[in-house]
């Protein structure tokens, strides 16, 4: 290659690089431990801009954040009227109370209803903690009112529901510190059986999980390597230079993320995993040209040289190509992801060029002559049979992939867009155990909010035709959609209409005349702002309707939606009202349909730049279609997997084809330019063909198992996301792997040697 450096000026050179390393290495090595954190912040997963988080983004200015608070469950020894469990959980709120980022605590033992009194209403609660004799009626009361108090206590988990409304906006530190702080106060109490949940816990509870999986996924992905690298090259330095290439490249691409990214996300934790498996491909090749030149008895400078004519361009490619599949994540407007695409593109070419230098040069320095026993993972021999079988059966092959494009397809056919909350997580996550928990016994953890706004600007909600419309919807919501711990515009009224029949417990209802509706309308008229802001505005137009729904998946909650807007179009607008759904809960479930949309069209456009490459470098267009082929059938198969196994189409299972495609891409190329290399040395048809097979098919084995066993590293993974990403990526390499080793051979075979 042009650019190799002559002889003469080579040990100058390669000296120059080297330096050029150390000094970058260590400058980057100081910042990373200076700068390294982990980000994970629900609301970068949002779109930056579309109307349905402009519509959130308007209710959170008029009501409070649903899911800035800890939902605390506690649960008594024997039973919940036990004077130590009543009394504990009461000091533990007042402790919780202090604190600086705790903004409010809900506590069933502060619930009270009202009784008209003079001058002030009288208050009744329902818990007397200090009075053990009253312990009897209150139990009895509990079981049988209406209140709202009843969506905070389990008499069948013997379990009590406490909300603690944190600050919001905060960061993962602060989140970690007031959730650890929260768990203190009821242990100090006496209180053991905690569960907490909501996005504080769960911000918490996943930064520390990736933290761990960060460094025992990094570690287990280095070590796997190097003894596959050992496997292979049977040499210290085969082992040794490519780990450091590959952690060099990994240092300097962390700490661009640092600087212009701020942190390491749940998206990518995996980029060390990524560049390992991938990165290491380059010095593979590289190394497996030098060896087999050294052992022709060529110098290392010339058995260098000799590998750059030969692999460089072949490699130039393949990193491009995978870069590529990562860079056209770039096209989905959810930050997390067009970060990762971004910065795994720039890692794998960094990767690429630290290869052809810092390699080059290491390995022109060393003292010794180099020489590797390189294993046979694939002899020679099973290549050449391979390759004659291949031909011989060609039809026959040909027959089998295509009887297999209809089970395929229809196993595409039945990938199912859903999102959990708990998606993430594996069922035997502690975390998901207490989400089901709070799903079982306290109508769940999923945020639903509804904004209802009157439609004649000059009325109020609180007008009889539109205490209507919300009355019925209050119904269908609790009836037909499965809301629970449901709050509402309606509200406030019960509990005056309650406070001016002397609290009775039969009296937490709506007026029943319009006489009477009135005057309840007018006291709640006179209540503060206070009572009333977080679920009517000031000036009773818009209102919010809020509550908890099972995690039942974001393909069902689509269907209830429909189902639901239906409704509101046919029962409630009539009445003057208009309702819509918002909230963390819809921007989750939008944002995963735009999602696998946008993800996809970003493959088409991979597809097409990756099209454009080869038409460039081949200047040929059935070599080009050629390297297209092998390539679709590894995706189809891909998501056929997804459909039979019941993988989930959403955020995190998306942009594996992205990865898939750009990876598996690379063996083709390989032997798609062992191939011209051939022709260019004047050998023709199946001649050249065997020649190329024989020669790339070993490198290409070889890369594909590293590939291969460094992304199964990844099912270790305690995320879902992850360990589906691993388990796919996988199987979609050796399909590949398979796919260019028969399929090439068939669409480029030569009719005679």
């Amino acid at each position: 290659m042009r650019f190799f450096p002559s002889e003469s000026r080579s040990k100058s050179t390669a000296k120059r690089v080297l330096f050029l390393y150390v000094f970058l290495a260590v400058a980057s090595l100081f910042y990373l431990f200076t700068h390294l954190k982990f980000n994970y912040e629900l609301e970068n997963f949002f779109p930056e801009d579309n109307e349905v988080i402009r519509q959130y983004k308007k209710h959170l200015n008029q009501f409070e954040s649903e899911h800035d608070l800890i939902l605390v469950s506690v649960q008594a020894p024997s039973h919940l009227f036990d004077a130590d469990f009543l009394g504990g959980i009461s000091t533990a709120t007042q402790k919780i109370e202090s604190d600086s980022t705790v903004t409010a605590v809900v506590s069933p033992l502060r619930i009270t209803k009202f009784a008209k009194a003079f001058p002030v209403p009288r208050p009744i609660p329902f818990f007397h903690p200090n009075q053990p004799e009253k312990f009897g009626a209150d139990s009895v009361v509990l079981a049988t009112t209406q209140h709202p108090i009843k969506d905070f206590i389990s008499m069948e988990a013997k379990a009590m529901l406490l909300v603690v409304k944190t600050k919001p906006g905060l960061n993962n530190t602060a989140s970690s510190a007031v959730l650890q702080r929260v768990e203190q106060a009821f242990k100090e109490a006496g209180i053991t059986q905690i569960r907490t949940a909501g996005r504080i816990k769960g911000q918490s509870y996943i930064v520390s999980k990736m933290e761990k999986e960060f460094v025992v996924l990094s570690l287990i992905t280095i070590v796997s390597l190097c003894v596959f690298l050992w496997f292979t090259f049977r040499n210290i330095w085969g082992v040794i230079l490519p780990a450091v290439v590959v952690a060099l490249g990994l240092l300097f691409t962390l700490a661009l993320m640092l600087a212009t990214h701020g942190g390491i996300d749940l998206v990518s934790i995996i980029l060390p995993t990524v560049l390992f498996v991938v990165g290491v491909s380059d010095s593979v090749h590289l190394l497996n040209h030098f060896y087999t030149e050294v052992k022709h008895g060529r110098s290392n400078y010339d058995a260098m040289k000799s590998a750059f004519q030969e692999v460089g361009v072949a490699t130039f490619l393949t990193a491009i190509t995978s870069a590529i599949g990562f860079f056209t994540l770039i096209t989905v407007t959810v930050k997390p992801i067009a970060f990762f695409g971004i910065f795994a593109a720039i890692g794998i070419v960094l990767v690429y060029f630290i290869t052809f230098s810092f390699l080059a040069a290491a390995i022109y320095l060393l003292p010794v002559r180099l020489h590797a026993k390189t294993a046979e993972i694939v002899p020679q021999s099973f290549l050449n049979r391979l390759f004659d079988g291949v031909l011989r059966w060609r039809w026959s092959l040909l027959a089998i992939l295509a009887l297999m494009v209809y089970p395929m397809i229809k196993g595409i056919q039945a990938i199912e867009v859903n999102n959990f909350f708990t998606e993430e997580l594996r069922p035997n996550d502690p975390h998901k155990k207490d989400f089901d928990f709070f799903g079982r016994y306290f109508h769940g953890v999923r945020p639903f909010e509804l904004t209802v706004e009157v439609t004649n600007s000059q009325q109020s909600l609180l007008d009889s035709s539109h205490l209507l419309a919300m009355r019925k919807l209050e119904t269908y919501l609790v009836d037909s959609y499965g809301v629970g711990s449901l709050v509402s515009p309606l509200q406030p009224l019960r509990l005056v209409n309650q406070m001016n029949q002397g609290g009775a417990e039969a009296a937490f209802s709506l007026p029943q005349n319009s006489e009477s509706e009135k005057a309840v309308v007018d006291s709640v008229r006179m209540l503060s702002e206070e009572m009333n802001r977080f679920i009517l505005s000031s000036n009773e137009r818009v209102g919010r309707f809020s509550g908890r729904v099972g995690d039942l998946g974001s393909a069902i909650f689509l269907e209830k939606n429909k189902v639901f807007m239906d409704f509101l179009n046919r029962e409630i607008e009539p009445l003057g009202v208009k309702a819509s759904l918002t909230g963390i809960s819809e921007i989750i479930d939008s944002n995963n349909e735009y999602l696998t949309d946008n993800l996809m069209e970003g493959l088409i456009y991979e597809l097409l730049a990756i099209a454009l490459l080869m038409g460039l470098l081949f200047r040929n267009w059935r070599i080009t279609l050629v390297s297209i082929i092998p390539n679709v059938f590894p995706l189809l198969f891909i998501g056929a997997c997804m459909g039979w196994f019941g993988v989930h189409l959403n955020l995190s299972s998306a942009i594996i084809f992205n990865i898939a495609f750009g990876i598996t891409v690379d063996d083709t190329i390989h032997l798609l330019a062992g191939y011209k290399l051939e022709l260019a040395k004047g050998k023709r048809g199946r001649v050249a063909l065997r020649a190329a097979y024989l020669h790339s098919g070993k490198a290409v084995f070889m890369t594909s198992i590293i590939l291969c066993s460094g992304f199964f590293v990844l099912m270790m993974s305690q995320f879902n996301g992850i360990y589906h990403t691993g388990l796919l990526v996988g199987i979609t390499l050796i399909v590949a792997l398979i796919s260019d080793l028969v399929l090439l051979p068939i669409l480029l075979g030569g009719k005679s040697e």
